[in-house]
């Protein structure tokens, strides 16, 4: 039987280790709009920091990063991110998920062919997530299997 006092320490604990997990979002969220800062023109610190903001729920900031992303990079495979992070958080103000997987999809497959191994795990583990949000559950954990494949043959 648990006693009300471990119900307490639990629930304390667990309270510190959120604030742990949002103390080092705000560091990392720090360092990448530090990184876009000092190097503006730079696909790889925007495509990160457009991440973050996504992750943290902070949309309008990451579809504008994300937009910028777009506009700038001469790389069409950052450029088709971009627009997969477009679609992604235009999906959470808009409910078209189903048009956020497709994209994602599409993607992955773009980086298949293309050998971004890397990229395509994230894909594929951005697209786990998107059909989880759906009801999709045995396409998500197909999509987050393979994501963990390919990110442990790439990194």
């Amino acid at each position: 039987m648990l006693a009300l006092g471990d119900f307490s320490r639990d629930r304390s604990a667990h309270a510190d280790h959120i604030g742990v997990g949002l103390e080092r979002e705000a560091r990392a969220l720090a360092r990448a709009e530090r990184a876009v800062d000092l190097e503006p023109g730079s696909d790889v610190a925007l495509a990160n920091l457009s991440t973050l903001y996504l992750n943290n729920g902070l949309i309008e900031k990451g579809l504008e990063a994300a937009n910028l992303l777009l506009a700038q990079s001469g790389d069409e495979s950052l450029r088709a991110i971009a627009a997969a992070m477009l679609t992604m958080m235009s999906a959470t103000l808009d409910g078209d998920i189903a048009a956020s997987v497709a994209q994602l999809q599409n993607l992955a497959r773009q980086q298949n062919e293309d050998g971004d191994t890397h990229f395509e795990g994230i894909t594929y583990l951005n697209l786990s997530e998107e059909q989880r949000a759906i009801g999709e559950f045995a396409a998500s954990l197909e999509s987050a299997q393979r994501s963990i494949r390919l990110l442990e043959s790439s990194s």
